[in-house]
């Protein structure tokens, strides 16, 4: 050891070292290798890059000046190598995601009788979103004029209401919030038409049973309800479900005149802590017609149809989302008052949603 070298290693990653051997990730990436010109260590620079995104997330160039503090050593490749092996990772994704699927039953249980899904996106700073270039009939190429993907980064709905370019990723987890598989699309496109896909080949590639499906009201549109359920007319049917959450002040006025209504039961239930809550909660199996898309044979056009179908309708009143909304209410509405009070504080992005409550305490105070 030389006088200036830093003897401070890692050793804890061996925890993290025992998973990665369970799920036999290192035998995944030797195997692709051998089947590739490839002259660098491949497993090796995905084993640092998956120790260092959970120990020390960083950028590449710091996760490669930072693979020595590890007590065994990571090497056989450069930082330029890094670089190359993202597209390598990139070709072999969803085949790696079946992967980990598979080899993770031994280590825990994997439920599918549930799923999770929800999108989220990540943002970059550049000057200007990636632009395409189309063929004649409007499909992707490259600079050669041969095939291609659409690019990511694209200027979208941005979590943090920033005009940045972002890459969406869709994410489906099982019932216990383990991840199933992930998948990637332009910032520009809507999460509502990316949840079928990612479903399609969970069902085709993982688990073919019946699952139901979780998700938040973004995604709750006509097409995704008739393509995981059907019209649910049949005492039994075999087909997935779903439970989507929906707005009642945006709902017709029937629901809301139901959601209004008498017939609730309140039930004295156990949380996870064995604290005693207060269920209050109804339901009903209600008739509904929605307009889904149909392809026509020969059109490019998709075609609305009007499909009746049954649907199940729970409502349920929370406590303790009741106090949440409360609070949160409370700090938007005090954040309003600051703004009337000091508004050189707050930029267009800072103000975000504080506006619409300046309205009304400018007329309430």
């Amino acid at each position: 050891m030389d006088i200036n070298e830093d003897s401070l290693k890692n050793v804890g990653y061996s925890v993290l070292k025992t998973l990665y051997k369970q799920l036999e990730l290192d035998k995944f990436w030797k195997n692709i290798r051998k089947k590739t010109s490839i002259q660098y260590d491949l497993e090796a620079v995905f084993q640092l890059l998956v120790f260092s995104r959970i120990l020390y997330p960083g950028s590449k160039m710091d996760t490669f000046n930072k693979k020595d503090i590890y007590f065994e050593k990571m090497e056989g490749f450069t930082l330029k190598d890094i670089y190359k092996a993202l597209d390598i990772f990139d070709k072999y994704d969803t085949r790696l995601q079946k992967w980990i699927y598979e080899h993770s039953a031994p280590i825990c249980e994997r439920d599918m009788s549930v799923s999770y899904f929800d999108c989220t996106n990540y943002y970059f700073d550049i000057g200007r979103s990636d632009m395409d270039t189309f063929d004649d009939n409007g499909k992707p190429v490259d600079k050669k004029g041969k095939s291609a993907e659409l690019k990511y980064r694209k200027r979208g709905p941005e979590k943090n209401h920033r005009p940045d370019s972002i890459v969406e990723m869709g994410l489906l987890m099982d019932r216990n919030g383990i991840p199933l598989a992930f998948d990637l699309f332009p910032g520009n496109e809507s999460e509502k038409v990316h949840m079928r896909p990612i479903i399609n080949r969970v069902k085709n590639e993982f688990h073919s049973g019946r699952v139901i499906f979780v998700a938040d009201r973004g995604l709750n549109t006509s097409d995704n309800i008739y393509y995981l359920n059907g019209d649910n007319k049949a005492d039994y049917n075999p087909r997935d479900g779903y439970v989507y959450g929906q707005s009642v002040r945006g709902a017709d006025a029937e629901f809301k005149a139901w959601v209004l209504g008498g017939g609730y039961k309140t039930e004295k239930l156990k949380d996870d802590d064995g604290n005693e809550v207060t269920f209050i909660h109804k339901s009903r199996i209600h008739p509904k017609t929605i307009q889904v898309n149909v392809t026509i044979p020969g059109q490019k056009k998709k075609k609305k149809k009007s499909v009746s179908f049954d649907q199940k309708q729970m409502a349920y009143y929370s406590e303790k989302y009741a106090k949440k909304q409360k609070r949160d209410r409370e700090i938007m509405i005090a954040r309003a008052k600051d703004l009337i009070s000091h508004p050189k504080k707050y930029g267009r992005v800072t103000a975000a949603g504080s506006g619409l409550w300046r309205v009304c305490t400018e007329h309430c105070i």
